[in-house]
């Protein structure tokens, strides 16, 4: 008797159990979908007196295209050896990535304007290599730049750049220019913003010489949403 007394009580129980189950199953539903986040990249833009060059070398991710390589290129003010960029996904997890390179980079800003006079005296600016990454995923965007052979040059006197600069590593000619590596920023969408280098005209400068100069070098953006050659996440202004 007692035996079969618990045995009701088991099967009772498993019968219950079995129906929780089924109504947990019911209203659960499918997973929600990893959200996918987007990229993009470009191997370097300049805008000069209100003349815009670029973006040179854009990729995206999901848009396409994923790979862009970049030839020698020649400018009054920007030598450029050569380089390339990427953007890419997962469209499993959400994840998305990009990365932008360039190599045997040279600026000259003595040629912004023949008349006018820096303070420190010219301004040049040379890289072996510059490179930014960024990555956006269910943890957050990241993002970070590296240089080999990198310096800047003011009237002579030579500042040395680290390989892996904190972001937002800036050197100036106060009042005028502002030469920022690893340059990170949020864009208007969030998405998560880097240059190797960033190089930016005060409206001092841009008085003077009746015109701006913005340059940015390298560059990625990674997140949920991103504009393809995104430019504004690296602007000062």
């Amino acid at each position: 008797m007692k035996t079969a007394s618990f045995t009701k009580r088991v099967g009772a129980t498993v019968v219950g159990l079995a129906a929780t189950a089924g109504v947990l199953a019911a209203t659960a539903g499918p997973a929600a979908a990893a959200i996918q986040h987007q990229s993009t990249a470009f191997g370097w833009y300049l805008s000069a007196h209100d003349v815009n060059h670029g973006p040179i070398g854009t990729t995206a991710y999901p848009q396409g295209p994923t790979h862009a390589s970049l030839v020698d290129t020649h400018h009054d003010l920007v030598v450029v050896g050569g380089g390339e960029s990427d953007s890419n996904g997962d469209g499993t997890t959400g994840a998305s990535w990009a990365k932008a390179k360039l190599t045997e980079l040279g600026i000259d800003l003595f040629h912004v304007h023949p008349s006018i006079d820096l303070p420190g005296g010219v301004l040049t600016i040379v890289a072996d290599s510059l490179e930014s990454s960024c990555r956006a995923d269910a943890s957050g965007t990241t993002a970070t730049s590296s240089l080999t052979g990198a310096h800047v040059t003011i009237n002579g006197k030579q500042t040395d750049i680290p390989a892996s600069p904190p972001p937002n590593f800036k050197i100036s000619v106060p009042g005028l220019i502002d030469v920022t590596f690893n340059k990170q920023t949020r864009t208007a969408t969030g998405a998560l913003s880097v240059q190797a280098l960033a190089i930016e005209s005060t409206p001092l400068f841009e008085t003077i010489v009746q015109g701006n100069l913005d340059g940015y070098f390298a560059s990625s953006t990674c997140g949920d949403t991103v504009t393809v050659g995104e430019l504004t996440g690296g602007h000062g202004h």
